[in-house]
């Protein structure tokens, strides 16, 4: 996929193109991640699919490996671990989930467990990258355009739908972390984070009707309501308590914080109710804030 590439990316591509006829290369204007995907997935005619993002590296045997997943396991989905490479200089294990066969429930176990971090497991777990999947998945998912960290908006979706991900703890992706990429960049803080917090919001709804263990779900939404606090705490410094799109998002991160039983494991008692307290006297939080 050459998203309107402003280098010679695009003539790479159709020299590589020439060299294996197994290779189709698109090239269309620049629309963004979820774009190309979408672009990508609505002509691709192969029964996998697999997505690499366009400053990342993987090992040879990354297909061999992840494909066997699937017939070995007789499952529609598998993944696997992934090692950080930071300005090309240096190399982080990450701490990821042990091989094996995960359900939806469990799969959300590992995503949600106590010590994860963005770009921990949880981060693995969530993103496009590092993974196989059976093509019927997305017969009706898309990736959401227009968003940031926009793979937190379907992964649920994909799992659940999978019913089962194989898994192999292995580190075949190389996550390579630069200055200035779209998720690293040091750049203040916009309305558009807010993405980070609808990602688990759609998470939460998604969740509400399912017979699943409770502490899970109170973990997942208390996850989700400290996303989006942090957040509104943030932005209402920059942009102001009367913002609407953030008198919007106050809203549903009360919706979030509604979810949580007081007696959950996910929160304390007293945490649960100062966080009733700000939800409930806003503006008294924001000018203190300010």
């Amino acid at each position: 996929m050459d998203d309107g590439s402003k280098d010679n990316s695009g003539d790479m591509c159709e020299e590589w193109k020439k060299k294996d006829d197994r290779i189709v290369v698109f090239h269309k204007e620049n629309g963004g991640l979820s774009s190309a995907r979408n672009y990508g997935m609505d002509r691709c005619n192969g029964k996998y699919i697999m997505f690499l993002d366009s400053d990342d590296c993987v090992e040879h045997n990354i297909v061999s490996v992840l494909y066997n997943l699937i017939k070995e396991n007789d499952v529609l989905m598998s993944g696997c671990s992934m090692k950080k490479i930071i300005d090309g200089k240096k190399e982080i294990q990450s701490v990821e989930m042990e091989s094996g066969k995960y359900n939806f429930e469990e799969y959300l176990e590992q995503m949600y467990k106590p010590g994860t971090t963005h770009m921990g497991p949880f981060g693995v777990l969530v993103t496009a990258w590092a993974k196989m999947y059976d093509r019927k998945l997305f017969d009706d998912i898309r990736y959401p355009e227009g968003k940031i960290n926009e793979d937190n908006f379907i992964i649920h979706k994909l799992v659940y739908k999978a019913k089962t991900v194989a898994w192999v703890n292995e580190e075949l992706y190389l996550y390579r972390i630069r200055e200035g990429s779209i998720t690293h960049g040091k750049k203040k803080k916009t309305i558009k984070e807010l993405d980070n917090f609808y990602g688990h919001y759609d998470r939460v709804k998604f969740i509400e009707k399912l017979s699943i263990n409770q502490n899970l779900k109170n973990t997942i939404n208390y996850k989700c309501f400290i996303v989006g606090f942090i957040l509104w705490g943030d932005l209402i410094c920059d942009y102001g308590f009367d913002n609407e799109e953030l008198k919007l998002c106050l809203k549903d991160i009360k919706d979030a914080f509604s979810k949580i039983r007081f007696n959950s494991q996910a929160i304390s008692k007293v945490n649960w109710i100062k966080y009733k307290l700000i939800l409930s006297f806003p503006k008294i939080y924001y000018n203190f804030k300010k």
